[in-house]
């Protein structure tokens, strides 16, 4: 895989995923964050960790022995730096 199609690929896959209720991201575009390190500032942050870090479970690249690998709909492909 190249190198511009597999940013693409990875790009597009990660928008539609992020995009699902399941991670919540959509309630923390649409709010004023308030001032940094208010109650709410630091409530809205700990919600996007929490976003962030179940959308890395589901990403479509995986790091495995010191490379990334992408999954193109049959096996895993290294994906060059």
């Amino acid at each position: 895989m190249e190198n511009g199609i597999a940013i693409d690929t990875l790009h597009a896959q990660l928008l539609d995923l992020s995009r699902h209720d399941e991670y919540g991201f959509e309630e923390l575009r649409c709010q004023d964050w308030g001032k940094a390190n208010s109650e709410k500032y630091n409530k809205l942050k700990s919600n996007f960790i929490r976003s962030m870090r179940r959308l890395a479970k589901k990403a479509p690249v995986k790091y495995y022995n010191g490379a990334y690998y992408m999954f193109n709909g049959k096996i895993y492909e290294a994906v060059p730096k």
